[in-house]
């Protein structure tokens, strides 16, 4: 006497092999053309194109006009009383931050280098300009401050990404960095709306 499965439980243990061939995700080992085939990404005897790949742009490292930027990238720090933007490479002094007092609605642009290096400069961000006196700032490092009023258009121009920023000083010593739109967080901290 044979003994048979019933067709219901039989029927049971085939439905999730059934719905696992109709997956429309990768299986380990798929080539992108075993995917598109098995999903149905092509007419029969087509040949597949590539599956569609996550990529990130590379972050720009010049200027539009080739000069190249400053190493690093734009960090935010906000606390009760202010916001800062600083840009530099991670976990070393930041060579330009922007800096907000919420109180006076201004913003501080200091400028790592030389106390030296004080004079005036100029900060052209796209069809932008804002000129600004930096007098030596701080006794541990050398830099150079000074402020505007946060509401300047040259900080929204700089609040823009794809935006390039120039900070020229005294014997043309020039700063180049990329626009962020990080530097809005500081902005609206500062009671700027953008």
């Amino acid at each position: 006497m044979r003994r048979s499965i019933p067709t219901a439980i039989m029927a049971t243990l085939a439905l999730p092999l059934a719905l696992g061939a109709c997956s429309q995700e990768p299986r380990e080992g798929d080539s992108a053309e075993d995917f598109a085939e098995r999903i149905g990404d092509s007419a029969p005897g087509e040949q597949a194109g590539p599956a569609p790949q996550m990529t990130t742009a590379a972050a720009p490292t010049a200027d539009a006009e080739g000069n190249p930027y400053a190493e690093g990238k734009w960090f935010v720090t906000e606390d009760a009383q202010s916001a800062r933007a600083m840009f530099g490479p991670p976990q070393s002094e930041p060579r330009l931050t922007l800096a907000c007092d919420q109180g006076s609605k201004s913003m501080e642009v200091i400028r790592a280098g030389a106390a030296d290096a004080a004079g005036d400069y100029t900060i052209s961000v796209g069809g932008q300009r804002a000129g600004l006196r930096l007098a030596p700032a701080g006794a541990e490092l050398p830099r150079v401050s000074g402020s505007l009023p946060a509401s300047h258009p040259i900080f929204a121009a700089l609040a823009k990404a794809g935006q390039s920023a120039t900070i020229s000083g005294p014997g043309g010593d020039s700063l180049y960095v990329p626009g962020s739109a990080a530097i809005r967080r500081v902005l609206t901290a500062c009671g700027v709306s953008t």
